[in-house]
């Protein structure tokens, strides 16, 4: 019974185990990255545990701490939403992309159209969901954390600001 009961936890979403019942990728992050120019970055999955060929979701969402609001330019494709880096648990190894499966798929990596969004201070960006099966990602545990580029509130130069860190685990069906 100790063990369905540990299986059952690792799968709960995070908006679960907050009582929420909102969708996953619109509840409030539990956790951010370190501020950098005044800006933190969320990542959040929707679970913590995934099976081989299941979608690997997850989501950004930006935090302006800066006095002023700014814009912020959000790719509309997930293959250049941020910069990712997953590394398998174990021996270390990080992840790379995996390759075009098709013309469509080498479109989409690049999609150049991008949108724009006022962030107020103190208010979050929802960035994005993205795939992370764009990885060759083999039955193993994995830290995930990406990179986003914000605006610098100084000169409006984009600055990389790092997630916080999560785990997930792919599991063989």
């Amino acid at each position: 019974m100790a063990n369905f009961a540990l299986l059952v936890l690792s799968v709960l979403t995070q908006a679960q185990m907050l009582g929420q019942s909102k969708a996953w990728h619109t509840a409030a992050p539990l956790a951010w990255g370190q501020v950098t120019h005044g800006w933190q970055l969320a990542l959040l999955a929707e679970k913590q545990s995934y099976f081989t060929g299941e979608p690997v979701s997850v989501a950004l969402v930006g935090r302006n701490g800066n006095p002023t609001p700014l814009g912020v330019f959000i790719p509309r494709s997930d293959w250049r939403l941020g910069e990712f880096e997953i590394r398998r648990l174990g021996d270390g190894k990080v992840m790379t992309l995996r390759a075009p499966k098709d013309a469509t798929d080498r479109m989409r990596r690049l999609g150049f159209s991008i949108r724009e969004t006022r962030v107020a201070p103190g208010a979050t960006a929802r960035l994005g969901v993205v795939d992370l099966r764009m990885y060759d990602l083999t039955p193993g545990t994995y830290t995930v954390s990406a990179t986003f580029k914000f605006p610098n509130p100084a000169n409006k130069a984009p600055v990389p600001v790092r997630s916080n860190e999560i785990t997930v685990s792919i599991i063989a069906r």
